[in-house]
């Protein structure tokens, strides 16, 4: 392990045989940045998963940003945080993905050790990538300062069409999904 956390992230292949293989360095994830954190969705709506993973940042580590990788298909996956918006620069402890507004895409929900929430909403693909805005605000997040290190991330979709944003014991906010549409 290097200092301050640095160790490189490791993806490990099911080969169906009760044994795995390390495909870390072939895959293109092999990032060496501090993170206790990462989710699998399918953000490009193309039928494979890709994987955001919230890195920490401290004075110790500097400026580190999240990333996003997309999956080539091919068992390999290419980082395009920086294009598609979504690269936050944070002590990230915990990041979830749901379609919090339902229009059919995979958002993205980031809870920091400094208390901050942020809501990535994913706006659309442009050219196969996934692009995200900074929706805290609208979402009514912004004043949420509740400091958690774990991220637990429960939807439950009512009949009212209520969603309940859950953060690690502690709910957060009520979003109501009808009115996020006239927004």
């Amino acid at each position: 392990m290097g200092p301050f956390g640095r160790q490189i992230n490791s993806l490990l292949r099911n080969n169906g045989d009760d044994t795995f293989t390390d495909v870390t360095f072939e895959s293109g994830i092999s990032s060496e940045y501090p993170t206790q954190t990462g989710v699998w969705r399918d953000f490009n709506k193309d039928g494979w998963l890709d994987l955001y993973i919230g890195n920490e940042s401290t004075n110790e580590t500097g400026q580190i940003p999240c990333e996003l990788y997309l999956n080539n298909q091919d068992g390999t996956f290419k980082e395009i945080g920086s294009i598609s918006g979504s690269r936050i620069t944070a002590m990230v402890k915990g990041v979830t993905s749901a379609d919090y507004n339902n229009d059919g895409r995979e958002d993205i929900f980031i809870s920091t050790c400094g208390g901050a929430k942020i809501l990535l909403q994913n706006i659309g693909i442009k050219n196969g990538i996934p692009m995200f805005i900074k929706s805290t605000a609208t979402a009514g997040l912004e004043d949420n300062f509740k400091k958690h290190f774990q991220l637990g991330f429960g939807i439950i979709i009512m009949m009212a069409g209520r969603i309940y944003l859950y953060v690690a014991m502690n709910l957060v906010k009520v979003l109501d999904i009808q009115q996020q549409q006239r927004l």
